[in-house]
């Protein structure tokens, strides 16, 4: 059995530097892309491969190990997470994240790229699709996957962070969050200041905040309760 297991945290491990190895090359190449589902694929491994490897790992251990070795996976994982969100806010070429590489001075990209009327470009990403300019796939990404890439923070922040389990805590701290990205990608040249865009990341990460507090698993990982 014990070697049933080691054989089983191999099997993980293997995927994890696989995975790992595979994302190195992408960032470092200069000619090789990912789609957006390839590169959530690629994540999804990471976690998935730390969680085998660490169930396999802790398997015999005493349940104070095993308690202490899921809240380091959190920490691991919550890491990972924030260091492939932080790639693709700022860093991924694939979604134009160049600083500075563009020709229009600060004024002129703020006049351009700012957007302060709430549901402006979410209705022109619907129109656009219904006259037949902007694709299918180009509307959910940017109007689902704004508000699935800051989801995982309705889990992580009120596991990990005892007073982000009130609320109006979680609600402050993470408009706040999505708002400094935002305020950064201006500055920094690149992407736009949408408030479509920090609405659509605060009310994704709200629901999975709140989906989790309805559910019995918030009890289980402490999101709600036993504080």
């Amino acid at each position: 059995m014990e070697k049933k297991i080691k054989g089983y945290r191999y099997v993980f491990l293997l995927c994890l530097i696989l995975s790992f190895g595979t994302q190195f090359i992408y960032i470092i190449s200069d000619t090789l892309t990912l789609t957006l589902l390839q590169k959530i694929v690629i994540v999804m491994i990471q976690i998935l491969s730390i969680g085998g490897y660490s169930h396999f790992y802790l398997y015999n251990q005493s349940i104070e190990k095993r308690r202490k070795g899921i809240k380091y996976v959190h920490w691991i994982v919550f890491v990972i997470y924030c260091l492939n969100l932080f790639y693709v806010l700022f860093l991924d070429p694939d979604f134009g994240r160049q600083m500075f590489k563009t020709t229009l001075t600060f004024e002129e990209y703020l006049e351009y790229n700012v957007n302060l009327d709430l549901f402006e470009t979410i209705q022109l990403f619907i129109q656009g699709y219904h006259n037949g300019v902007v694709s299918l796939e180009t509307l959910l990404r940017n109007i689902i996957g704004n508000m699935v890439v800051f989801m995982p923070m309705g889990y992580f922040l009120p596991y990990l962070f005892k007073k982000q389990r009130k609320f109006m805590i979680f609600f402050i701290t993470i408009f706040f969050i999505v708002l400094g990205v935002e305020i950064l990608q201006v500055f920094l040249r690149i992407g736009s200041g949408d408030i479509d865009d920090l609405f659509l990341n605060v009310v994704g990460s709200l629901l999975m905040y709140l989906i989790l507090r309805c559910l019995p698993i918030g009890y289980r990982y402490h999101i709600k309760g036993r504080e």
